[in-house]
């Protein structure tokens, strides 16, 4: 479940851990939307209440003792940003400090930039940077890649090298529904990087880290709920955007890409994802 710090901020970690808890019973992965700023979406600009490296902190324990993994996410950008890894100069140093805040947390991941945009080399150079601060304060919990834009491995292919010297990493593909082919284009999505192997020769991992059932906001997609229902059983793994509505400037009362009405509860979108969490645990417990 994709979590905006936005939101978490405004409702506090314990809250915010007993909430999701309650609401979606066997959720075991929270991809926290923040930034170096503070907030999802800041394109480097200042958040108001912004979340503090302590705040995330807070987040992180109070989700792991509800046996929550977090994923530290750069959600400063999006696809729609030409180059958003240009806007990421302290991006390296924010991700050093966070993993010296959990060396020995394995209920840790950290992603950087998502969706990013920008040169080849660029965004080459920017996730081996995070990667390199990361492994220099002595962490060697998971590291996910973004693949270009959110789906295109064009970078990561582009400079193999970079990424087969490294150790503990995956790859997270974005996928939402672009047309009615949608579901029939994950396996491509996700065989993309099948030539790149981590530095003991296993291939990189990939799952699914961004998925929803709007594109592009307040419109819901035909066919979400398909393409949701074949992620969260492909064997990857999925999490799906976005529990709460923050980010978006929606009332409650959307459904796209948000899964609470205007009281806080789960709406139609919310409970579906509450089914495929629990479908998902029952298919791997046997």
């Amino acid at each position: 479940m994709n979590v905006s710090s936005q939101y978490a901020q405004s409702v506090g970690p314990q809250a915010l851990a007993d909430q999701l808890s309650s609401d979606l019973p066997g959720i075991n992965v929270v991809r926290l939307d923040t930034s170096p700023e503070g907030g999802a979406f800041s394109d480097d600009i200042p958040v108001p209440n912004p979340e503090s490296t302590s705040d995330i902190q807070a987040v992180i324990q109070a989700l792991n003792a509800k046996g929550i993994g977090v994923i530290v996410d750069n959600h400063s950008g999006d696809v729609q940003n030409a180059n958003n890894v240009s806007l990421d100069g302290s991006e390296a140093q924010w991700y050093g400090t966070i993993a010296q805040q959990n060396l020995g947390n394995n209920g840790v991941m950290f992603q950087p930039q998502n969706e990013p945009t920008g040169s080849n080399q660029d965004i080459v150079n920017e996730q081996v940077a995070v990667y390199n601060a990361i492994r220099a304060t002595g962490s060697n919990n998971v590291v996910a890649f973004d693949l270009g834009g959110g789906s295109n491995a064009a970078p990561q292919l582009s400079d193999p090298s970079a990424y087969d010297s490294m150790s503990n990493c995956a790859f997270d593909a974005h996928a939402y529904v672009v047309d009615s082919n949608t579901v029939s284009y994950l396996p491509g999505e996700v065989k993309q990087t099948a030539s790149l192997t981590e530095a003991n020769g296993q291939a990189v991992p990939v799952y699914f880290g961004e998925t929803g059932n709007a594109i592009s906001p307040p419109t819901i997609d035909n066919g979400s709920n398909q393409l949701l229902q074949a992620e969260y059983t492909s064997g990857n793994g999925a999490i799906a955007y976005n529990f709460d509505h923050a980010p978006f400037a929606l009332d409650g009362s959307s459904q796209a890409d948000n899964m609470l009405d205007g009281n806080g509860n789960l709406n139609a979108y919310g409970q579906f994802i509450a089914s495929l969490i629990q479908q998902s645990n029952s298919s791997t417990s046997g």
